[in-house]
């Protein structure tokens, strides 16, 4: 029996890793999505909504860095959604506080090359009396999150990519629920996402580890199921009937 249980948690510890969503709270009973909210409706989409909302936070500063701070667009669930860890934020001598701000509008060109943007880009800025706000918070712990819900959660799901100016680059990307996903944004301006080409991998970097780590997981637990099954039949019955004593 105790065998058993061990092999009960450890599926499910395996199912976990494997599984590439976390169920967000707005997808949960009671609590379902609202239709997507576009700038501009792509052609065919006749479902009519009020006009997406924009995202906004003020943060105070403390010795001359934010605090952290979460802005969530209006929506149901939340089409955009900035995390910016206490630090990340630089902000101009003499200024009390820095607003965030997440825009939406439709996309235009010049498009990626790599895929269709599908919802609207998000133009992310961070602004403060006196001067230029500077991101100076790096890596996971410090720089930015930022998460945007896809129209739907159609699986190969989209990437992110942010604009430079010139051309779309790729960011890594985490699906953070059923049509949520998530990345690091270790600078602000344009963000979208991205349905790739066919072809593209449809997983963001992190993501794809997750997965093959799972996998591997659950391969080594079967493994080790097979071969205790097969000691316990070699076992002679009286050994059996001792063991469950």
């Amino acid at each position: 029996m105790k065998r058993r249980i061990v092999a009960a948690i450890a599926l499910l510890f395996g199912a976990w890793l494997i599984s590439p969503t976390v169920m967000p709270l707005y997808d949960g009973p009671g609590q379902p999505d609202q239709p997507y909210r576009y700038v501009a409706p792509p052609p065919g989409d006749t479902v009519k909504t009020p006009a997406p909302t924009t995202a906004t936070t003020s943060m105070p500063v403390r010795n001359g860095v934010n605090t952290a701070a979460f802005a969530n667009s209006a929506e149901v669930g939340p089409q955009v959604r900035v995390y910016v860890p206490a630090g990340a934020f630089r902000a101009p001598a003499g200024a009390s506080s820095i607003q965030l701000t997440a825009t939406p509008s439709a996309p235009k060109a010049p498009l990626p090359s790599d895929g269709t943007i599908v919802g609207n880009v998000y133009t992310i800025t961070a602004t403060a009396p006196g001067g230029p706000v500077d991101i100076v918070g790096t890596g996971e712990d410090q720089a930015p999150v930022l998460q945007m819900r896809a129209p739907s959660a159609k699986q190969p799901g989209p990437i992110f990519e942010t604009f430079d100016g010139k051309t779309w680059k790729s960011s890594t990307t985490i699906r953070a629920g059923q049509d949520v996903y998530q990345t690091s944004a270790p600078k602000l301006g344009v963000w979208a996402l991205v349905q790739e080409n066919a072809g593209g991998s449809g997983l963001g970097g992190a993501q794809l580890v997750m997965l093959i780590l799972g996998i591997t997981i659950l391969l080594l637990v079967g493994v080790i199921m097979v071969i205790r099954m097969v000691r316990a039949r070699a076992e002679p019955p009286a050994k059996r009937t001792a063991a469950r004593r």
